[in-house]
C-alpha cells in the first residue's frame, strides 16, 4: 500500500500543480488523465514488485525504475509549465546538448516535490517486502491493464490541452493522437511562398545604401504591444511598455505569423526567405549545414558590400549555429565568449541588459567603418529558467517569465536611447523581432495555445521616419526579401521567396506555421479559411475567419473534414522542401574543431547531442571521430560515443581515455530505410581532475550514395583505437 501511494505522488501532485498554477477548472475531461496516472503507477508497482522477487539486485533495479518515473514526471511538469505541451521523446536530445541541459534541463520549479518524491519512493522500495508469490505484482499489473482498458472507451475531450486528458508515457505510444496518412491525396496544388514584388510600394527607398540591424527577442510576443494585441481585441497579464514607445515610432505589423517553435526554426525563416519544416522532420538550418554557400539575406547583402555580423548570448555550438551563420554570409558570427562581463550569466550566456549594452561595442566599430553592414542580434534571457538578475525589481512575480520579459523591455528601452544618441536612426533600416513567442492560452486548449504561439511582432525603424499600424498579415519568411526591397537593391533573382512588408497587395495568400511541441499545423487560405490539423490529418478544425482578426480571443474553430484542409497539407508538405539544388552528399561537422574544458562536477558532460539528422533512405553515413584529452598528467575520463536511429541505440563505444591520448572511431552504416531522427552523441564522465580538456580533431558524418555496385545494408565498423597524442 506505501509503495502505491508513493507511486501515484509524482504524476498527481505534477497535474495538481499544473492545474492550479494555470488556473484551470477541474473539468470531466481531466478523469481520462488521471486514470492514466493510476494505470501507469500501478504498472510501476508491478515492475518494481516484479524486480525485487526476481533478481538478487532486484531493489536496485527498482530503484532505478522509480527513480526514472519520478524524473520523467517533473520533467513533463517543467515542459507544460513552459511550453504548454506535453514533453515529447523526440526532443530528449535537446536535454543532453551540454547547453540546454546546463541552461535548463537543471532548472526545477519545485526542486523539493522532486526530492520529496524520490526520497518517499525510494524508501518505499527499500521497505517493501519481497513478494512471498507472482500474485501481487500479478494482481497490479491486471489492474493497471484494466484501468488501460477503461481509457481505450473513454472520450476526451479536444477542446482540453493534451497534457490534460493523458500521461506524458500515454502520449508517447499513441493514447492521444493516431499516425495518419499524410499523402496529398485531396490537396490542390498551389504556390505557397513564391518571390512576390508586385505590390505598391509606399515608403521612400533610400538614394545611397543604408545599414541594416535586426534584433531578434527571444519568445517575445504580439501580445505583449498593447498597440498590436488592442487591434485583435486581445488580452495580456505581459506588457512590455518600452518596447511598446519604440514601435510607436516605426511601422508596425499588428498580423505578424511566426512559423514555428524553437529559435532555429524562426531564424531560419527571418534569415532565409523560406519555410522552416513545419511538421515531422529535420530543421532546415540544420539540414543545410555542410553546404558552401546559401542565398540569404546576410550572403546577398555581402555580396553587395556589406560588413556582416551576428551576435548571441548564448553558445554558438548550440543548433549548430557556429556553422550555419558563417555558410548564410555573416563573416563574423559570435556567441557567449564574446561577452566578458554580465549581471547575471548562466549556461545560455549572458543576461540580455549585459548583451545589448556590450553589442553596443559592436554599433560603434562597424558605424566608424567605411562600409555599409548588416548586423543581427539575438537575445536569450528570457529562455527558461529566465536569465535575470536576482535583485531585479519589478511590478511582476519573480522567476516568472513576465518578469523575464520586463528585464528584456527595459534592457531594450536603454539599448534603443543608446543608438539613438549615436545618430544610428538616421541612416539605418532596423528591425525588431522574435524568434518564437511563448504566449500560452491553457483555457482554450492545445489549438488555442498554438494559435497564440504563432503570434509574432514586427516593428521597422526607417531612416525616413514613417509611423503606422498595418493589417495586412504577413509572415517571418517575408523579411530577407522586404529588406532588400526597401534598400532598393535588385532582386537578386536567388531563392527569396516572400512579399514585400512594404508594399500594398490586392490579393491574398496562403499563411502556413506549424507547432513542433503541440504536433500541429495551421494555416489561413487566401480565400479566408482558417485550419489546424494534427501532424497525420487525422482531426482538423477551422472557421471562415470573415471579419475577424487571426489572433483575436473570439475566433472560434469547429470540427472540419480533414479534406476540406488539402489546401493546407499540400502547403506542409511543399514547405518541408529544401530550395535550391538538392544533393545526395552532405559533410556535417558534429563538432568544431577546437578544446571544450571538462568540468569535474558534472557526472555526464555531453560534448556533442540534441542535433537531429534526417537520412534518405539507401544513404551510406560514414562517421569519423577524433578526440584527445590533454590537461594535468595521470588525468583520465571515460569518453562514449553512440548513434541513435529512429530512437534506438544502434552503436556505443566507451572508452577510458588518460591525458596525453587520443581516441579514433570509424564506421559506416547503410540503411534500407529513411530516418528522421538520426543522432550522433559523445560525452564524457568519471571526470575527477581540474583542468582537463577534450580537444577535438575531428567529429563529422559524411552522407553520400554508396559506392559499392551491390550494398551492405547495416553497419561496418573499420577502427575504433587509442593511441598516444602527437604534436
Amino acid at each position: 500500500m506505501w509503495l502505491t501511494m508513493c507511486a501515484l505522488f509524482p504524476p498527481l501532485v505534477v497535474r495538481t500543480l499544473l492545474l492550479i498554477e494555470l488556473n484551470l477548472a477541474f473539468r470531466i475531461g481531466d478523469l481520462r488523465g488521471v486514470v492514466l496516472d493510476v494505470a501507469f503507477s500501478f504498472l510501476l508497482v508491478a515492475i518494481a514488485l516484479f524486480a525485487i522477487r526476481l533478481a538478487r539486485w532486484g531493489r536496485l533495479a527498482a530503484q532505478g525504475v522509480v527513480l526514472a518515473w519520478c524524473v520523467v514526471n517533473f520533467a513533463n511538469y517543467e515542459h507544460i509549465r513552459e511550453l504548454g505541451s506535453i514533453a515529447r521523446l523526440t526532443y530528449v536530445g535537446y536535454v543532453l546538448d551540454q547547453t540546454f541541459f546546463l541552461g535548463s534541463g537543471l532548472a526545477s520549479s519545485h526542486p523539493w516535490l522532486l526530492v520529496l518524491a524520490v526520497v518517499l519512493l525510494s524508501i518505499s522500495v527499500w521497505a517493501s517486502p519481497r513478494p512471498a508469490t507472482w500474485r501481487e505484482p500479478f494482481a497490479f499489473g491486471f489492474t493497471a491493464l484494466f484501468a488501460f482498458a477503461a481509457v481505450a472507451v473513454m472520450p476526451h475531450d479536444r477542446r482540453l490541452s493534451q497534457w490534460r486528458s493523458t500521461h506524458v508515457v500515454a502520449a508517447q505510444v499513441g493514447f492521444w493522437n493516431h499516425t495518419g496518412n499524410s499523402e496529398s491525396m485531396f490537396a490542390r496544388p498551389r504556390s505557397i511562398a513564391g518571390a512576390d514584388l508586385s505590390g505598391r510600394l509606399f515608403i521612400n527607398t533610400p538614394k545611397q545604401a543604408s545599414n541594416v540591424m535586426l534584433v531578434i527577442l527571444e519568445g517575445v510576443s504580439g501580445a505583449y504591444l498593447p498597440i498590436i494585441r488592442d487591434r485583435h481585441g486581445a488580452e495580456n497579464v505581459v506588457t512590455m511598455p518600452q518596447l511598446d514607445a519604440i514601435a510607436r515610432r516605426g511601422i508596425v505589423w499588428s498580423t505578424f505569423v511566426n512559423h514555428q517553435r524553437q529559435t532555429n526554426r524562426g531564424e531560419y525563416a527571418l534569415l532565409c526567405g523560406d519555410y522552416p519544416r513545419l511538421g515531422a522532420g529535420e530543421p532546415k538550418m540544420t539540414e543545410l549545414v555542410g553546404r558552401d554557400r546559401l542565398e540569404c539575406l546576410p550572403m546577398i547583402l555581402r555580396d553587395h558590400g556589406y560588413d556582416t555580423v551576428y551576435l548571441q548570448a548564448a553558445p554558438m555550438s548550440f543548433m549548430m549555429k557556429d556553422q550555419f551563420m558563417p555558410i548564410a554570409g555573416y563573416e563574423v558570427a559570435v556567441g557567449d565568449t564574446y561577452f566578458s562581463r554580465s549581471y547575471r550569466r548562466n549556461h545560455w550566456g549572458v543576461d540580455d541588459r549585459a548583451f545589448l549594452e556590450q553589442s553596443l561595442a559592436m554599433v560603434r566599430q562597424l558605424k566608424g567603418g567605411a562600409k555599409p553592414w548588416f548586423l543581427t542580434l539575438l537575445t536569450v534571457g528570457t529562455h527558461h529558467p529566465f536569465n535575470v538578475p536576482s535583485g531585479f525589481q519589478s511590478e511582476y512575480e519573480s522567476g516568472s517569465d513576465a518578469w523575464a520579459m520586463d528585464y528584456l523591455d527595459r534592457a531594450m528601452g536603454a539599448f534603443f536611447r543608446e543608438i539613438d544618441a549615436m545618430g544610428v536612426l538616421e541612416n539605418t533600416l532596423i528591425l525588431i523581432t522574435s524568434d518564437e513567442s511563448r504566449v500560452q492560452r491553457p483555457q482554450r486548449g492545445d489549438i488555442g495555445s498554438m494559435l497564440a504561439q504563432s503570434w509574432g511582432f514586427l516593428i521597422v525603424l526607417l531612416p525616413s521616419g514613417e509611423t503606422m499600424v498595418i493589417d495586412e498579415p504577413f509572415m517571418q519568411l517575408d523579411v530577407p526579401i522586404s529588406v532588400l526591397d526597401a534598400l532598393g537593391l535588385a532582386d537578386p533573382a536567388g531563392r527569396l521567396a516572400g512579399r514585400s512588408l512594404f508594399r500594398r497587395y490586392d490579393d491574398a495568400r496562403d499563411l502556413l506555421w506549424g507547432n513542433t511541441h503541440f504536433h500541429l499545423v495551421g494555416g489561413l487560405s487566401a480565400e479566408g479559411g482558417l485550419a489546424v490539423c494534427d501532424w497525420g490529418f487525422d482531426h482538423c478544425v477551422g472557421t471562415e475567419l470573415g471579419d475577424q482578426n487571426l489572433f483575436s480571443p473570439t475566433v472560434s474553430l469547429s470540427n472540419l473534414a480533414p479534406s476540406s484542409a488539402g489546401w493546407l497539407l499540400d502547403g506542409v508538405a511543399a514547405a518541408a522542401a529544401i530550395p535550391g539544388e538538392t544533393t545526395a552528399q552532405r559533410d556535417v561537422q558534429l563538432i568544431n574543431p577546437g578544446a571544450l574544458p571538462l568540468n569535474t562536477e558534472a557526472p555526464v558532460q555531453f560534448i556533442a547531442a540534441g542535433q537531429f539528422l534526417s537520412i534518405p533512405a539507401g544513404t551510406q553515413a560514414d562517421v569519423e571521430i577524433e578526440m584527445s584529452l590533454a590537461g594535468p598528467p595521470g588525468g583520465s575520463i571515460r569518453l562514449s560515443h553512440d548513434l541513435i536511429l529512429g530512437r534506438r541505440q544502434e552503436y556505443l563505444r566507451t572508452a577510458n581515455l588518460k591525458v596525453g591520448q587520443t581516441l579514433i572511431i570509424r564506421y559506416s552504416f547503410l540503411s534500407e530505410t529513411a530516418f528522421d531522427e538520426v543522432e550522433l552523441r559523445v560525452w564524457a564522465e568519471a571526470v575527477a581532475v581540474a583542468g582537463m580538456e577534450i580537444v577535438t580533431r575531428s567529429a563529422r558524418i559524411r552522407l553520400a550514395p554508396p559506392t559499392a555496385g551491390d550494398p551492405a545494408y547495416g553497419l561496418t565498423e573499420y577502427e575504433t583505437r587509442i593511441e598516444n597524442t602527437h604534436g
